[in-house]
């Protein structure tokens, strides 16, 4: 995966820097390049061909400074993008906090060999992943684990707080990982190593601050809005002449995206949607296509389905680390579009961070609504497979970890907090993990989160950031003929339920990775209970299935009936109230969390990823994806330093 390395080992043998680089190269277009230093402390970058780092180099001052991104700064007189020979003049004229907090999207590497010290700093949102771990005076970061384990003397193991957030949730929660003694750095984020002590340093470097105008009528809030989204989406985030795609859905973000891009003149070069069928009316499918049709853009449908899970289950355990459980991912598999002829350029995403979840009337109440998980439990499913005082074990593990990312708001108004909790957990955790149309295999461009629009959001009233309910306004009164196809109601994808149980490989897979013996080989310190984990797994696969019902919208209606009824002030504190339990009925996110199914699958891929660790395919001795021994591997990498490279 793209990204910087950073490490101090002192002593006999050094940091094994050729492996560490080596298992990060994904791709063969894939490259590696040491930037300063030797085994005992440097600095080195993985990157792609077509997104190289900009590299400023001043020998004489011992110094470094490596972009990968584009490191932004909007002023009055439009954007400013920063070149590392700038950001190396401000560092040394004002110090590292001068070039702390900016805009953009990026990883900004500093190597101070004359003060001693290595600086990473990632975006205000987190979207490049750096993992980093420290060991008997030892210390290092890069875009993966399996890099550490090559560059500091720690073995993989599986991390417990990692496993049951992963259960619960889908991904490890707050900076956990799932290996023991490796965090993620947060977001808005400067990490230093000390070169001469191995001693790291953790910085906050910007928070998104709530400050919500109640003066703000509707139409100005649009309007406010509007002209940020405008402003967001002229940044220069990328390289002149690139080829661009948009990841398209039948949703309001992503078409919002499209249709700014269509006003501004700035088109991508087709328009991409994914799933299992293109054949269902009013799913993300065929509105993606008619709202492709709207701004002239090409559209093509790729698909993907279970049957091709157990062939991409290893190798995207190895390249993910399972940053996520997306079973989308696992079926597509790392180079699905490349297979599909999609060029490598860079992709245009909308997420949502404009006006996500309801209005929850308590913290817990916006903790369960950003995570589905009820308040103070783990899901229903898994307290089953638990020993009663390991379900009190767990929940208050995974309570705990989601109280630090709560307090960590500035605001302790339950809707900020829901919002912080979306950008902290669904974004730098869902969206951001990686996956076949963005990290490690394309560049991605993410305009809806560029500080622009996170200020205008953190300054609208509540009942504005109510079910994109200023998202929605937006399109109808300033780009209305793309807020004139209603959204995606019907479901494309995959039939997970289903094809479990009646798609003979993919069942197999499953069964296979959730025996007894397997199961109980998971770290479970005594938490769980075998008899009601085989009762409870047992009882799934002998169920018989029905398909899903892919036009059941009902959860769409009712997120529209409440975006309107919000604005009504006595409608919309009676919503607070009933909302919960609606959530529960009406949203199939949040029945899907706690059904079996999702139990399973994520039982399997820990299983699966404690079958890796115990092979050693994520240390140096093991294997890599593709069944290489990593010592070959390594053997066959030369390693430049940056004054080589350039040919000095």
């Amino acid at each position: 995966m793209a990204g910087f390395l950073g490490w101090f080992r002192p002593g006999e043998p050094g940091a094994n820097v050729p492996a560490a680089l080596a298992c990060l190269r994904h791709h063969a277009s894939f490259q590696t390049r040491v930037l300063a230093g030797d085994a005992r402390a440097g600095a080195g970058v993985v990157y792609r061909e077509n997104d190289p780092p900009e590299v400023f180099e001043d020998p004489a001052r011992q110094l470094v400074v490596a972009i990968l991104g584009a490191v932004l700064e909007h002023r009055p007189a439009g954007w400013h993008r920063f070149t590392a020979a700038e950001l190396a003049t401000l560092y040394l004229e004002r110090g590292v906090r001068a070039v702390c907090g900016l805009d953009g999207f990026y990883q900004l590497l500093i190597w101070d060999g004359r003060a001693g010290r290595l600086h990473l700093l990632n975006d205000r949102v987190g979207t490049m992943p750096v993992q980093h771990a420290a060991v008997d005076g030892a210390a290092a970061f890069a875009p993966e684990a399996k890099a550490l384990f090559r560059l500091l003397p720690l073995k993989p193991r599986m991390d417990f707080t990692g496993m049951v957030s992963f259960l619960n949730l889908g991904y490890p929660v707050g900076t956990c990982t799932l290996f023991e003694g490796v965090r993620l750095l947060a977001p808005a984020h400067r990490l230093t190593l000390d070169l001469h002590t191995g001693g790291r340093e953790l910085e906050r470097t910007w928070v998104q601050r709530f400050e919500p105008d109640k003066r703000l009528g509707l139409r100005a809030a649009v309007d406010l809005l509007y002209e940020a989204v405008l402003v967001a989406h002229r940044a220069p985030l990328g390289r002149e002449g690139e080829c661009t795609q948009i990841a398209l859905t039948g949703g309001y973000d992503s078409r919002l995206v499209l249709a700014v891009l269509h006003r501004l003149g700035r088109l991508p070069a087709e328009a991409l949607t994914w799933g299992a069928t293109d054949a269902v009316p009013n799913s993300d499918v065929t509105v993606a296509r008619e709202l492709a049709g709207l701004a002239g853009v090409p559209h093509r449908f790729l698909r993907y389905s279970a049957e091709r899970v157990p062939a991409n289950a290893r190798e995207w355990v190895m390249v993910s680390e399972l940053a996520s459980d997306n079973a989308g991912f696992f079926a597509a598999g790392p180079r699905f579009l490349e297979e599909a002829g999609v060029p490598g350029g860079a992709i245009y995403l909308g997420e949502h961070v404009i006006g996500p979840g309801g209005a929850p009337r308590t913290v817990d109440e916006a903790i369960e609504t950003a995570t589905l998980v009820p308040a103070r439990h783990s899901l229903a499913t898994i307290e089953h497979i638990l020993t009663p005082e390991g379900r009190a074990r767990v929940g208050g593990i995974l309570w705990r970890e989601l109280d630090a990312i709560a307090n960590a708001c500035p605001s302790h108004r339950p809707k900020d907090v829901q919002d912080h909790l979306f950008l902290h957990c669904d974004a730098f955790r869902w969206l951001f993990a990686p996956a076949f149309y963005k990290e490690p295999i394309y560049t991605v461009r993410r305009p809806l989160f560029l500080g622009p629009i996170m200020d205008v959001v953190g300054r609208l009233p509540e009942a504005y950031r109510v079910d994109k309910r200023v998202l929605v306004a937006l399109l109808q009164q300033h780009l209305p003929e793309f807020a004139g196809p209603k959204p995606a109601a019907a479901d494309s994808l995959v039939d997970w339920e289903h094809d479990s149980r009646l798609v003979e490989d993919f069942h197999a897979f499953l069964e296979g990775y959730t025996r007894q013996e397997a199961l109980t080989s998971l770290p479970w310190d005594g938490t769980l209970a075998p008899d009601s984990a085989r009762e409870l797994i047992g009882a799934f696969f002998a169920e018989q299935p029905r398909p899903l019902d892919r036009q059941a919208g009902s959860a769409r209606l009712w997120a529209d009936w409440r975006r309107r009824l919000m604005g009504v002030p006595a409608l919309g504190a009676a919503l607070r109230w009933v909302q919960p339990a609606l959530r529960n009925w009406k949203s199939p996110r949040a029945r899907g969390a706690g059904r079996p199914f999702k139990l399973i699958w994520r039982l399997a891929l820990l299983r699966l990823l404690q079958q890796c660790i115990e092979s050693g395919a994520f240390d140096s001795a093991g294997t890599v994806p593709g069944g290489k021994r990593t010592e070959s591997c390594f053997a066959a990498l030369t390693v430049t330093t940056a004054r080589e490279s350039r040919g000095d």
